[in-house]
């Protein structure tokens, strides 16, 4: 996992961020891109087993890409929370929206 360091200017780690004019914060824009990758990154091991769960993923934006990704919380899965920090918030990953830092859950489950 990679480490915390200091958060993009205007963004400090642990901050709430600033809704935008109109109450919308373009988070649920980017938890519903996560959860759309989610599905191309559910590792065919824990599928085959049957695993399942959430995990927390600490990360920032910043020029428009994710850095500072790590697990916060895990979901009690080390498959699952290795690949939400590595395949659904990967590292220098194309995201939406302004310089910020966020945590934001990460759901794996079976359909």
């Amino acid at each position: 996992m990679a480490a915390i360091g200091p958060a993009p200017s205007g963004a400090p780690i642990g901050a709430a961020p600033t809704p935008a004019p109109g109450g919308d914060d373009g988070l649920g824009a980017l938890q519903s891109l996560l959860a759309s990758r989610t599905r191309g990154c559910y590792p065919p091991a824990a599928a085959r087993l049957g695993l399942h769960g959430t995990a927390k993923v600490r990360f920032c934006v910043a020029s428009g890409v994710a850095t500072q990704v790590s697990v916060e919380s895990g979901s009690g899965e080390s498959l699952l929370d290795r690949a939400a920090a590595e395949c659904v918030v990967r590292p220098g990953a194309p995201l939406p929206g302004g310089d910020r830092c966020a945590v934001l859950p990460v759901e794996f489950k079976l359909r």
